[in-house]
Parts: structure tokens; sequence; C-alpha cells
């Protein structure tokens, strides 16, 4: 029992390292890229990734004994879940609607040509 929740809470100080490491180099990207135009995939996984760590910081707390979450992880679980899903449904649009709109310009060069 007492191993068992020794590695659980390395594994979760070891997932709280990397969602600060993940989320700050998130934060950098996007001010780089304040100026391209289809940014929004990104920021969806910067609130994928704000909500990984939330879900980390509760875990370790809820390891130390500060904070019983029970049902709220499956939650937290469930909102990670549907930001990344919903991140690569935006994904796939952007790219189908790029290739539309590269198919349409391709057509127009052909007809003034």
């Amino acid at each position: 029992m007492v191993g068992s929740l020794f590695v659980q809470g390395m594994i979760s100080f070891a997932n709280l390292v990397i969602a600060t490491f993940v989320l700050i180099f998130a934060i950098f990207f996007l001010r780089e890229t304040v100026h391209t135009k289809y940014r929004y995939p990104w920021i969806f996984l910067l609130v994928a990734v704000i909500v990984f760590f939330s879900l980390q910081i509760v875990n370790v707390l809820s390891l130390f004994g500060f904070v019983e979450i029970g049902m709220y992880r499956f939650i937290f679980d469930l909102l990670f879940l549907a930001v990344i899903l919903f991140t690569f449904i935006f994904q796939y649009t952007l790219i189908l609607h790029s290739e539309k709109i590269m198919i349409m310009r391709q057509k127009q060069s052909k007809k003034h040509e």
C-alpha cells in the first residue's frame, strides 16, 4: 500500500513538472505567433494544458490529504479530453478549409490563363 502510494505520488509529481514545462512552452509559443492567422487550435491546446495542469495540482494536493477529489477527477479528465477532441476537429476543419481555398485558387488561375 505504501509502495503504491509512493509510486502514484512520484508519477503525479512528474506529471506536474511536465505540465509546467508544457504550459510555459505553450505560453511562449503563443506570444511569438501573435500575428499568425490560424492560432485557434493552439489556443485550445493551451486550454487543455491548463486543465491538465490543474488536474495534476489537484492530484498532488489529494495525495498530501489537502483535497478530496473523488468524482471531480472524472470531470477534469472529461474537460481535458473534450478540449483535445475539439482541437483535433477544429484543426481538421482548418486544414480542409485551406485545401478547398487552394483548389479554388488553382481553378481561378487556370481560368485566367
